[in-house]
């Protein structure tokens, strides 16, 4: 497994999209890394971080797109709408 490779920055990092939209379990992540000798309490704490910044992180990445699609949309349709 790659993440497990990177240490706790790919820990942080697949705990993170784990907590996001992409359906994949971070506990695989975590036994991976504990399994290659890290000790357990920095993983958890690593874990415990990314999971937290992914689930509040979320919305926010969410809304600026959609947000950003809706205003294009809008202008793109006032600007047909008006031009006919």
């Amino acid at each position: 497994m790659e993440l497990v490779n990177w240490g706790f920055l790919g820990l942080f990092i697949g705990t993170f999209l784990s907590a996001t939209i992409l359906p994949f379990p971070s506990d695989v992540i975590v036994i991976g890394i504990y399994e290659a000798g890290y000790s357990i309490t920095p993983c958890l704490v690593v874990a415990t971080v990314g999971n937290l910044l992914g689930v509040r992180l979320t919305p926010l990445i969410v809304m600026m797109f959609i947000g950003k699609f809706i205003r294009y949309f809008i202008l793109t349709m006032g600007y047909l709408y008006l031009y006919k």
